[in-house]
């Protein structure tokens, strides 16, 4: 039997591992190592899969938490600017027409699209954090929306403190603006939100 199995199976198995099995005990007792080489083998390559599935499924999570925790950053620096106290439909249309056109963007001088859902605030990036850059962006673009103009009513620091001014002379003091910012905002927005956002934008006629 051994020389019927080195004979018809050279060619499925490694026979050299069989030359000196010269009876059936000494067959019976190879197939069982083997066997046993086989089942540890198949263990080892499952534990493989299942740590680099592993793997796989903690890095994913730390970028799913590392995406959570920039979008919050996200949304607490629209809260800090006032942002959020504009009407949605206005500052929507005014994303939308902006995103439509490279025009826009240059005009307005944004290097990217805006997208707050993926923290994409006009300016060109690789990295998904939120960075000074962002920030300094969207900042002016806000700012035009709400008075014409970069500079007001909100500014950043270096540090990235951000303080919202109700004026030029203000600014030039360093007078941070008291009341409430909801009504100042209102004020400089009007009856017409979305109108005075697309005159301040030059967005008109365009």
């Amino acid at each position: 039997m051994i020389n019927y199995i080195k004979e018809n199976f050279k060619d499925k198995i490694d026979t050299r591992k069989i030359e000196n099995i010269f009876t059936k005990e000494d067959l019976k007792r190879y197939i069982e190592n083997r066997e046993k080489f086989l089942e540890s083998s198949k263990k080892d390559k499952i534990k493989e899969k299942n740590q680099k599935i592993g793997n796989i499924l903690v890095e994913n999570a730390r970028k799913a938490e590392e995406l959570d925790k920039n979008k919050r950053k996200v949304l607490k620096f629209l809260k800090e600017i006032g942002f959020d106290l504009v009407p949605q439909e206005a500052t929507d249309s005014a994303i939308n027409m902006i995103n439509s056109s490279e025009h826009f963007r240059k005009m307005l001088g944004l290097t990217g699209e805006i997208n707050i859902t993926e923290g994409k605030l006009g300016a060109y990036k690789e990295e998904k954090r939120l960075t000074l850059n962002d920030q300094r962006t969207f900042i002016k673009l806000f700012n035009k929306m709400l008075t014409g103009r970069e500079d007001l009513p909100n500014a950043i620091d270096s540090n990235g403190e951000i303080r919202f001014f109700s004026s030029a002379a203000d600014l030039d003091k360093g007078l941070a603006f008291s009341g409430e910012k909801k009504n100042r905002i209102a004020f400089l927005l009007g009856s017409n939100p979305k109108g005075t956002i697309f005159r301040n934008l030059g967005l008109l006629n365009k």
